[in-house]
């Protein structure tokens, strides 16, 4: 399939208050983005870092944006010159690198040009804990360094949780979201492992993943590092798959028969663009994003089989995107 094809599309994530979530939704389609997936979180920095990462303790909406990779800097600065993300307190926007994309009704052109090497300096590290334990892992992190970051509650799949009487009982879970210096990244991980044991089964998990370009962060955040992999083991990819709510237990069941064992689902909202004749009507649909980890030499075959069976490629059934992500911790794959 064209769409799957690596390198042909980027993610564009923008952070902002909540209040501030609708403009900026109102602006993608005014700049042709017809697609987008929200999840509604929090900001947490002490007063004393708001410099370093520009959210401060209130709520949050985290706008998730595929477009085509030779649109990435083109929509970064547009976003930018319109909302002005490089002054205090209005935001972050930053882009990250697909490896693949499938549902996607907007095919990227098959000739591009695509987005230059990251030297954005700048990492990004996503942990999945317990719920209450999300404010815990900021303060860690931010014991020699000033990172802040976003919460956003979502619980385990189904296929890990307790039973009663039949009936799941899913474990809640807040994951967190932070961007940090490249090379700040080993000491926020090993303070990590010290005070939050993610290597215990059940314990949570920690991964990063390259930031190729933001807007929003002070301008000294990032600190010049650049960003190498130096993993010699197991290459691991995010899958994240994004469908109309209720069809989070058939992501989790198709992807078990690629080689998945169980994930991590959000509530979200999201929405696209639906023909009627010469109209077009935007539909707002409740979803649920499920965030799977896999080794790389199984992402394809997880992903073809949530494509099979949730039939991605018809309009209004869903959206599946993958990335390489590093210093995966807290998995247990066979």
């Amino acid at each position: 399939m064209n769409n799957s094809l690596p390198g042909k599309y980027s993610l564009l994530t923008v952070i902002v208050n909540r209040s501030k979530a609708q403009r900026v939704l109102n602006y993608a389609k005014v700049i042709g983005i017809k697609r987008y997936t929200s999840l509604m979180g929090h900001g947490t920095v002490p007063n004393a870092i708001l410099k370093m990462l520009e959210l401060g303790d209130i709520n949050k909406e985290v706008l998730l944006f595929v477009i085509w990779a030779a649109q990435e800097k083109e929509m970064l600065d547009a976003f930018n010159t319109k909302f002005s993300f490089e002054k205090r307190n209005t935001g972050i926007i930053f882009s990250v690198s697909l490896s693949s994309c499938l549902g996607i009704t907007h095919k990227a052109p098959p000739h591009t040009d695509l987005p230059a090497e990251n030297k954005s300096g700048i990492v990004g590290i996503f942990t999945v804990v317990d719920k209450g334990m999300g404010e815990e892992i900021i303060a860690i992190s931010n014991e020699d360094a000033c990172f802040g970051g976003t919460i956003m509650p979502a619980h385990g799949s189904a296929d890990h949780s307790h039973k009663i009487f039949t009936l799941s009982v899913q474990a809640e879970k807040e994951t967190v979201l932070m961007l940090v210096p490249a090379g700040k990244v080993a000491s926020v991980r090993n303070k990590l492992m010290d005070n939050h044991n993610f290597k215990k089964a059940n314990s949570g998990i920690f991964f990063t993943f390259d930031v190729n370009a933001f807007y929003g962060l002070a301008k000294n955040t990032s600190d010049g590092t650049e960003v190498k992999s130096e993993e010699t083991g197991p290459q691991y990819d995010a899958i994240w798959a994004v469908v109309p709510s209720g069809k989070d237990v058939a992501v989790i069941e198709s992807a078990e028969k690629g080689g998945s064992t169980g994930g991590t689902i959000f509530h979200a909202r999201g929405s696209h663009v639906v023909e009627h004749g010469f109209f077009l009507s935007a539909l707002e649909p409740e979803k649920e994003l499920v965030m799977l980890i896999a080794k790389r030499e199984d992402a394809e075959a997880i992903s073809h089989s949530i494509n099979e069976d949730l039939r991605l490629d018809d309009p209004g059934t869903g959206v599946l995107f993958v990335f390489p992500i590093g210093n995966p911790t807290g998995l247990f794959v066979k």
